[in-house]
């Protein structure tokens, strides 16, 4: 499946490699399925990335107010922060995978941007990455000058039946 905005493309397909950057859960502990969407980090990618993320994570069960949140703060900085010293805006990467027997949804964001580093002229309050740590139920990180990978997890919401 391929879909063509403006400012992106989304495909569908199998799990692809890059597990050395995350090897403490390595691919047995995920589905075979995901979705990943490549925009050009702009201003309008944070809102096509939260509004596939929200399907997504409403298919999974999880708090779709919360991945939509997490989602919008991680493309946000992406876009202020991976490539503000380029003239052109550079690529955002998002990729949202559910979890196998409905254990919830993963969602990476990668740049291939500077990397995190301490900002005086930030234009934002710096509320993004606490905000993602307080609502995913994990968060992982991986920053060097040659982007920055940030990896989020969501557990299905409890279902408090009769």
């Amino acid at each position: 499946m391929t879909d063509t905005s403006a400012s992106g493309v989304l495909t569908a397909m199998p799990e692809s490699a890059n597990e050395e950057d995350f090897p403490e859960d390595g691919p047995a502990a995920r589905s075979e399925l995901q979705l990943r969407l490549e925009l050009v980090a702009d201003r309008n990618s944070p809102r096509q990335a939260r509004k596939h993320a929200e399907a997504i994570g409403a298919s999974c069960g999880v708090d779709t107010d919360a991945v939509a949140l997490c989602v919008s703060e991680a493309v946000t900085n992406v876009v202020f922060h991976a490539y503000r010293d380029q003239l052109a805006p550079g690529a955002v990467e998002v990729v949202l995978r559910p979890l196998p027997a409905g254990a919830g949804l993963e969602i990476d964001v990668i740049d291939r941007g500077q990397g995190l580093a301490p900002r005086i002229d930030s234009p934002g309050a710096g509320l993004g990455l606490p905000i993602i740590q307080a609502l995913a139920d994990s968060l992982i990180i991986r920053s060097d000058h040659g982007g920055t990978r940030l990896r989020m997890t969501f557990r299905p919401i409890a279902d408090d039946g009769p």
